[in-house]
């Protein structure tokens, strides 16, 4: 088994990643309906993450087999009332899909479809950060 680490320190706020934030619409009256738009801050974000894995896939080659991937989200803010008071102030979810395509993009894998383990936890931090790590499991 092979691991590979990824980390970004303050270089992507995981609540830009979430899928919440990644469409927008918008009236186009020259159209004449509502289009919906990819967001620029969450294709910033997803850059962001695509930079720093081609930057630790240099001199690598793109994983072959079965991967497993571990994300830890700190979020910039927490909740300050109900029943979530005291917690991260962002989805855990969100931002998986975002980071296995940011993944694929940069060539650590051929297709995300590799990934059969995901497991993410989230928390608050000062600067926000996202740190992934990807481990080969082998064919």
């Amino acid at each position: 088994m092979t691991a590979l680490g990824i980390w970004l320190r303050a270089a992507v706020n995981p609540a830009e990643l979430g899928v919440n934030r990644a469409y927008r619409a918008a009236y186009r009256p020259g159209v004449g309906r509502v289009m919906f738009f990819r967001c620029s801050r969450h294709r910033a974000a997803q850059q962001l993450v695509v930079t720093a894995a081609m930057e630790a896939m240099v001199g690598r080659a793109p994983v072959a087999g079965r991967v497993r991937v571990e994300l830890e989200l700190l979020f910039a803010r927490l909740h300050r009332t109900g029943p979530a008071r005291g917690l991260a102030v962002g989805d855990v979810d969100g931002p998986i899909k975002a980071v296995l395509d940011a993944l694929e993009e940069a060539g650590v894998m051929a297709d995300d479809g590799q990934v059969v383990e995901v497991s993410a936890r989230k928390g608050w931090g000062k600067p926000p950060s996202l740190t992934v790590t990807v481990e080969e499991l082998g064919p």
